[in-house]
């Protein structure tokens, strides 16, 4: 891919609808089995009583136009505001039976089918710190105020069950930042900004213990101190990682890396730096990609599967950063090549999607008022205009 056409669209492929209150708008794009984009567009205003309206459309593989806007929720009372920080995922890729499923900034989920929108409320005073695709349905890391002990639960219908034996513990600054299910084990991810991240695995079920895969950040310590995205490819799990703060180490050495799972809970480092640890000499599996100094700064936001090939997307740690780099892995090859770079400002990336015909669609989300003059702000691809989202100028 030479270069993306940036363009707004004149007529916005889902439309959103504000009532001129505070309100968060957001959008989110996802790639199904069959290559078809899913792309969801949502208002979520603020308040005492938050409510959401949400929108969604498809575009078919090969199409050049998007089907018409459909509504899954209308004005719909929810718990608060659809999250920023917890990203959207993919729970069922299924062509004609997807389902995604989105946290609330305070509260349980939100799970989304073609047939609607359900609430789905989460323990109480329990608020969702990642979520993530299982084999039977939603997994996702629940926190309750007052207690270190996070829960890890499977949505199943309107009920959280316990994924495993017992919770994990989280002391102060920790958290549960990413989860998801390979190897008929679920892994969850515990943030450490000193002594590195941990990543655990058990059995789903009440038999399950945890058991660690991965700890003292994959022996870089605070240098990889919390896990940002996880994805299955192949027989593999791929783990990214951020790395340090640069306000409080700057040597050169702040880039993420990218870690890889086998089925056996052995792990090794797919693009990231050489080191000595307890069990031998471990060497980067790919020669250079985001696990390299060219990537300081960078935060691997999400990771996709297409086949064997990996497709990811990185942004700035700092929050006033306004650039977005894509970068792909191919397995014929075995090279890394970073797609492009593109100036995004102000504004939450939710997701990327790659679709089968190479365009690359960038889904985001900011808060509004009614002082804000809104504008067009995200319409990426090759080619065409895919998706837009609104934001504070």
């Amino acid at each position: 891919m030479d270069s993306f056409d940036k363009r707004m669209t004149a007529q916005p492929i889902l439309p959103f609808c504000s009532i001129g209150e505070p309100e968060r708008r957001l959008c989110a794009v996802f790639t199904l089995d069959d290559g078809a984009t899913l792309a969801l567009q949502a208002t979520c205003v603020l308040g005492e009583t938050p409510r959401l309206t949400l929108f969604t459309a498809r575009l078919a593989a090969g199409a050049a136009q998007w089907s018409q806007a459909s509504a899954l929720a209308i004005d719909l009372a929810v718990p608060s505001a659809l999250s920023l920080g917890v990203l959207p995922v993919l729970v069922r890729a299924t062509a004609g039976d997807p389902m995604v499923a989105w946290a609330f900034e305070h509260g349980g989920a939100l799970v989304l089918t073609l047939q609607g929108a359900r609430v789905v409320q989460g323990p109480s005073n329990g608020r969702v710190t990642a979520l993530g695709a299982a084999d039977k349905g939603i997994c996702a890391a629940i926190q309750r105020r007052g207690t270190p002990e996070v829960g890890i639960y499977l949505q199943s219908g309107t009920e959280w069950k316990p994924l495993a034996a017992g919770p994990l513990t989280c002391d102060e600054g920790e958290a549960i930042t990413a989860i998801g299910a390979f190897a008929g084990q679920i892994h969850a991810a515990r943030s450490n900004a000193f002594k590195g991240f941990d990543l655990w695995r058990a059995a789903p079920g009440p038999e399950g213990e945890w058991a660690p895969v991965i700890t003292e950040g994959a022996w870089r310590y605070g240098y990889n101190r919390a896990v940002s995205a996880m994805a299955v490819v192949g027989d593999q799990l791929l783990v990214a990682v951020d790395g340090p703060v640069s306000d409080t180490v700057s040597i050169g050495d702040e880039h993420p890396e990218i870690l890889s799972v086998d089925a056996r809970g052995q792990w090794q480092v797919f693009s990231g730096q050489a080191r000595f640890t307890p069990d031998g000499l471990r060497l980067p599996v790919t020669v250079a990609g985001p696990g390299t100094p060219d990537f300081k700064d960078l935060t691997i936001g999400g990771l996709h599967a297409q086949g064997r090939d990996v497709a990811l997307w990185l942004k700035p740690r700092d929050p006033s950063g306004d650039l977005v780099a894509l970068s792909l892995w191919s397995a014929e090859t075995g090279d890394w090549l970073v797609l492009e770079t593109i100036p995004v400002p102000r504004i939450a990336i939710t997701s990327v999607a790659l679709t089968p015909d190479g365009s690359v669609l960038v889904a985001a989300g900011a808060d509004l008022d009614a002082s804000d003059d809104n504008g067009d702000i995200l319409a990426l691809g090759r080619g065409k205009a895919l998706l837009m989202v609104q934001a504070p100028q």
